[in-house]
């Protein structure tokens, strides 16, 4: 088979076993125009663009033997360029708002769909699943057919144009909220249109050559972006890990305690706790962490519940946010979500019918149910300051504390 016909994963084996620098030079051939795109997008500067561009193919070649073979490389090489840009960004403190971008574009494409939604692309496309994610870079950012869309996230092609329509829908909501508001074929012309940009040239070959020439020096500044972005990508894996498990702990907390049972009938008839909650608790304090750190944890775990519930409902609801916490029975599923693990004077119910003011710890606080900017506060824990915005995200009472809550009742981010 020749280099051309090879798929990414295969090229990277070529490369990690054999040293092959020519099955490199083709992974970046084929994918530099995706990384720049992306990069141009964040930074907003050419240079900087190029030097994303550098680092995300160095990193490549240092993790490749750790990439796994089912890993969409598309995706990979994608989520890595947001890493890079963002130290880029912090670096250099240059966070463009998104008037002063539109305002540098031609005013004669000014309503285009591409020049709404191109400013907050990259920050909507972080609310995607990895899947929807991959779905959407593989089938608008790198023009592959559904077919090869298919064959890379292992759907059948009919499948994928259906994971590819729901990533666009999901999308399409996201910038509803945002204030854009146009159709899902709009966007996915939009996305078509504008979202790859050709690299300069010679870049390819400049990133090839800095990468696989182990004689090359790197300036100081891509050395730097290089080690600053590997920290973040190892930061947010353990972060992701430590949300995974959480996720995994309380949606198996049923499992487990059935498998405590089933062993502890042949051991001196000792049988766990009827509370889930308690079992879960234990296990996390035998693993070292303390009564308060859980009570931290399940709390943040239990508002981020809440706030994804709420941006469903308000989805569907155009864009208008529940007036109380019983509008959620359907997203939210059960009410005992509704009281924090460190708030001792509140009992739980089973069911919605049953809700009462002594069954909710958390503080239902947005003013106005219209409101649609990001970072107003939708939900509050009086237990640990946690805030849940009316985004989505869930910010804790750290963070709260010190960088407050305006008078408007929104959250000052950084």
């Amino acid at each position: 088979m020749s280099i051309e016909m090879t798929d990414d994963i295969e090229l990277l084996q070529q490369w990690v076993v054999h040293g092959c620098e020519d099955a490199f030079r083709s992974i970046v051939d084929r994918h530099v125009n995706l990384v720049y795109s992306v990069a141009l997008r964040l930074v907003r500067n050419p240079h900087h663009a190029e030097e994303v561009t550098q680092t995300v193919f160095i990193i490549l070649a240092r993790k490749a033997r750790k990439i796994r073979r089912q890993t969409v490389l598309a995706g990979w090489l994608y989520r890595t360029t947001r890493y890079a840009a963002a130290q880029i960004i912090r670096a250099e403190n240059r966070r463009i708002r998104r008037e002063n971008a539109l305002s540098k574009m031609d005013n004669t494409t000014s309503e285009s769909v591409w020049v709404q939604i191109a400013p907050d692309l990259e920050e909507s496309m972080s609310h995607l699943g990895q899947t929807d994610r991959d779905a959407v870079v593989l089938r608008f950012m790198e023009n592959r057919s559904l077919h090869e869309v298919g064959e890379a996230l292992g759907l059948s092609e009919d499948a994928a144009r259906k994971k590819v329509q729901r990533a666009v829908e999901k999308l399409r909501l996201i910038f509803i909220r945002k204030g854009v508001n146009t159709t899902t074929g709009l966007l996915a012309a939009g996305l078509s249109a504008g979202s790859v940009q050709a690299a300069p040239a010679g870049l390819a070959g400049t990133v090839a050559l800095s990468t696989v020439s182990k004689g090359t020096d790197l300036t100081i500044s891509t050395s730097a972006l290089v080690k600053g972005t590997l920290k973040l990508m190892a930061w947010t894996k353990m972060k992701m890990i430590t949300t995974g498990a959480l996720a995994v702990l309380l949606c198996g907390v049923t499992t487990v305690v059935v498998k405590n049972q089933m062993a502890a009938g042949g051991n001196n008839g000792a049988s766990p706790s009827n509370d889930p909650v308690a079992d879960l608790r234990s296990n996390m304090q035998a693993a070292g962490g303390t009564p308060e750190q859980i009570d931290r944890m399940l709390c943040v775990d239990n508002l981020k519940q809440i706030g994804r519930a709420a941006y469903q409902w308000a989805t569907t609801h155009n864009g208008v946010f529940p007036a109380d916490f019983a509008a959620l029975s359907d997203q939210l599923g059960t009410p005992q979500r509704l009281i924090c693990p460190g708030d001792k004077g509140k009992s739980s119910v089973k069911k919605w019918s049953q809700l009462k003011s002594a069954n909710v710890s958390y503080v239902h606080v947005s003013p106005n149910l219209r409101d649609t900017r990001p970072n107003v506060v939708l939900v509050r824990c009086p237990v640990h300051g946690h805030v849940v915005l009316s985004d989505g995200r869930v910010f804790q009472g750290d963070y709260v504390k010190q960088h407050g809550v305006n008078a408007d009742n929104t959250l000052n981010l950084q």
